[in-house]
């Protein structure tokens, strides 16, 4: 029989959820050829035990045993291994992720979408009795993974954990580190998608069960950004701006003797613009979607719109209101301005 889809669901001591969540499942995709894998790392709470009831009433579920915890991400790998579904579906068991939203994530991939995330940060979206600590480590999260990563800036919610994606994109697909906890992030990264979509949903107070965000959590959070984090082309992409530093002063050097300063400068400064641009696009970026025309008017605009101007008011902001020193506030006005370019110019001048 072929299967419409295949929800990868890992547990550890998720035992009062099981049997609510596959009857909601069941309901959700009543009319869908669907199958449920649970993939379970040594619970002790009866879990198993609750997974074989199911399966017994259900046709459609399997479990994998793993035995002792190896990882949320590598549990998605061995869920995906006996998956048979053409899409693959990734969501927690602890019900926060609600099983209604299942058929709304399908139907959006029979339009045509390769990746349907459901997220919270989109209009419509919403998370129920979150405090303001949560809250801040959460959007704290999101700015790091735009900062190091920005092929998920095109994202509201990059972190979710509940996902729909086509499984014949993850046939060379492998997880920076098996026992991180943001699949998704390593998807957006690493996965060649042509189309994707978020819907919002809202992320309910669990029921039963403890949650597992603790500082272990965290701490894996940052190792799998640094894991996925490009070193070599951020690297290479700032060299470049360093010699368009040298070019824009060659520039107004050879331009002085015959042209007014004002000119001089502005002139320089567009050399040295195009300059970066010929250099990254011939050298540090491979991806290129966009038109060659489309990329440099991008990457003129980002310059001469967004990077520039923030460095200029950020100099100001430093110098007269913090009162630090004149070379001090430039300088730092220049790295936040380098940050804005990094972003901008992995993600939105080359983005996947």
């Amino acid at each position: 029989m072929n299967i419409d889809v295949s929800i990868i669901i890992p547990t550890l001591n998720e035992k009062e959820n099981i049997n609510e969540l596959v009857k909601r499942i069941n309901e959700s995709l009543n009319n869908i050829k669907y199958e449920i894998i649970f993939v379970d790392d040594g619970s002790k709470d009866g879990t198993i035990e609750e997974i074989e009831k199911v399966i017994k009433e259900y046709k459609n579920i399997k479990l994998i045993e793993r035995g002792y915890k190896k990882g949320l991400s590598s549990a998605f790998l061995d869920g995906l291994k006996y998956s048979n579904g053409k899409y693959v579906i990734l969501m927690d068991a602890d019900l926060q992720h609600p099983p209604e939203l299942l058929r709304k994530m399908y139907e959006k991939a029979l339009e045509g979408y390769d990746l349907v995330i459901a997220s919270r940060y989109i209009k419509g979206g919403k998370i129920e009795n979150w405090n303001i600590i949560r809250e801040i480590i959460s959007k704290t999260a999101i700015i790091i993974a735009y900062i190091f990563l920005p092929e998920t800036l095109k994202v509201k919610d990059p972190l979710s954990g509940y996902f729909l994606i086509k499984k014949d994109l993850l046939n060379n697909f492998n997880i920076s580190d098996p026992f991180s906890y943001k699949v998704l992030l390593d998807i957006l990264v690493k996965v060649n998608y042509n189309k994707l979509i978020e819907i919002p949903y809202t992320f309910r107070e669990r029921k039963y069960g403890k949650s597992k965000l603790g500082k272990k959590v965290i701490f894996s959070y940052l190792k799998q950004v640094l894991l996925l984090f490009n070193i070599s082309q951020f690297i290479k992409f700032y060299l470049v701006g360093l010699s368009g530093i040298f070019i824009n002063l060659l520039s107004l050097y050879l331009l002085i003797s015959y042209l007014p300063f004002y000119i001089s400068s502005f002139l320089a400064i567009l050399i040295s613009i195009i300059w970066n641009f010929i250099l990254n696009d011939l050298f540090v970026f491979k991806i290129k979607k966009r038109k060659l025309w489309e990329r440099f008017l991008l990457f003129l605009g980002g310059r001469s719109l967004l990077s520039k101007p923030a460095q200029y008011l950020f100099a100001l902001l430093f110098y007269y209101v913090f009162r630090m020193e004149y070379l001090i506030s430039q300088l730092l006005a220049i790295f936040i301005a380098s940050i804005i370019n990094w972003v901008f110019t992995k993600g939105i001048v080359y983005e996947k």
